[in-house]
């Protein structure tokens, strides 16, 4: 075996052991909110198998998201610290923005966000509402066992020095965590992160012009760092300098452009400054943002419908796939001309499986320009059973 293989499974056993006394000494407990049966059953075999945790019921399965604050309420009360997986959107609804209410609420918990999208901008996000680490699917066991050790606690020594150091500013020991940053700095001198806990400690001393130094070095070290900006638009707004506090949020809104809170925030600044057509336009920003996360949860809710209609009523079915498709941006008029009607039933009829898909060349340019047609192709058993039906199978 290797050198390169002999640490891989070294710290392979690091993360292992580190789950295990998460479990068994610090009477760890895991929630699921999930409809994936595949990540259900991994997450499972994954405890009882990879690492032998035979303990009952260290596992809550969610599946209404409506039950997911009560069942939080009364494992946090049993286990002060347990960690929530979620599925970024659950029931055709995105649930992202249970994210902060839940941190906010409940010390302790901490947060793993379950997506099938990577994008940028959305991993951005989940990051900025508070999400301790999100997991892109599909997934393998070591996956999944690495994002569980990092989200419980850093797995070296300089990720530890940072959190002993955050420990201290929040205890109120700013001079002591000064003291550790500066052994941070020693370790890794461009260390954002150190940076970062510094300027929280400068800021605790009322030091601003000093904190206010410090986030910028952090900020210069990790252009993708959120954190160091988002304390410097606070630190500007609490001093009163509303120009510079703009310019911080407008680098963060080109990091993470989809945060409507903050397009809102930029325009009563801009209110505020007297830039009323400046404002206006973050305003049509934010609700132009909202309207289309709104339509891809209607999209998504009318597909769900869909497949309830499949078997009885084909007729229902194909309406509420329309439905979806008009949400995405596909409008089907309800009064057409013939040649329009039988153009809709034709792409009924493909989602129905009635006529072979289109080619994967031309399918994918389809979905490079409209971005909206992967509703056509999540629906397999849909489309068999309109099919059959129709046929009087």
């Amino acid at each position: 075996m290797s050198t390169v293989d002999v640490n891989m499974r070294m710290k392979q056993k690091q993360y292992e052991s580190t789950i295990i006394d998460y479990v068994t000494q610090e009477s760890g407990h895991f929630i699921a909110m999930s409809d994936d049966q595949p990540f259900l059953t991994l997450l499972r075999m994954t405890l009882l198998k990879e690492l032998a945790l035979t303990q009952p019921d260290i596992v809550t399965m969610v599946l209404d998201p409506a039950q997911l604050l009560k069942i939080v309420k009364e494992v946090h009360e049993k286990h002060r610290a347990p960690i929530l997986f979620m599925e970024r959107m659950m029931s055709g609804r995105d649930v992202t923005f249970l994210v902060r209410q839940f941190k906010d609420a409940f010390p302790g918990l901490r947060i793993i966000v379950l997506t099938t999208a990577a994008e940028r901008e959305r991993i951005m996000l989940l990051h900025e509402v508070g999400a301790d680490n999100f997991i892109a699917k599909p997934l393998s066991t070591n996956t999944l066992i690495e994002k569980l050790a990092f989200t419980l606690k850093p797995q070296t020594k300089l990720g530890q020095l940072i959190d002993a150091a955050k420990a201290l500013v929040r205890d109120g020991q700013a001079e002591k965590s000064l003291l550790l940053c500066q052994q941070i700095l020693d370790l890794k001198p461009n260390s954002a992160a150190g940076f970062l806990v510094m300027g929280d400690a400068m800021c605790k001393l009322e030091r601003l012009e000093e904190a206010r130094v410090a986030y910028e070095t952090a900020s210069k070290q990790a252009d993708l760092f959120l954190e160091p900006l988002r304390r410097l638009a606070d630190l500007c707004g609490q001093m009163g300098d509303f120009e510079r506090q703009l310019s911080y949020l407008q680098r963060l809104d080109a990091l993470s452009p989809l945060n409507v809170e903050r397009k809102v925030d930029m325009g009563e600044i801009q209110l505020t400054l007297g830039r009323e057509s400046e404002a206006e336009s973050l305003f049509d920003q934010a609700v132009e943002q909202i309207t289309r996360e709104a339509l891809g949860s209607i999209s998504s809710l009318t597909s769900r419908i869909a497949t309830m209609y499949a078997e009885k009523d084909p007729v229902k079915a194909e309406k509420f796939l329309r439905k979806s498709l008009e949400a995405k941006g596909l409008f089907f008029p309800a009064k057409t001309s013939t040649r329009s009607t039988s153009s809709a039933s034709a792409c009924a009829s493909r989602a129905a499986g009635r006529t072979p898909l289109w080619s994967t060349r031309r399918r994918s340019r389809w979905r490079r320009r409209t971005k909206t047609c992967t509703t056509i192709w999540v629906w397999p058993a849909l489309k068999a059973k309109i099919l059959k039906k129709r046929a009087g199978i």
